[in-house]
């Protein structure tokens, strides 16, 4: 449940920074997958 409790978080600081830093997270893991 940590894990869960850990992605909200994360969730929430992506939404706060931007759409545009969130934009270039999900580069990021697409380039990782």
């Amino acid at each position: 449940m940590s894990g869960h409790n850990r992605w909200t978080k994360i969730k929430r600081k992506k939404e706060a920074m931007g759409a545009s830093k969130g934009a270039l997270f999900t580069k990021l893991i697409r380039e990782v997958t």
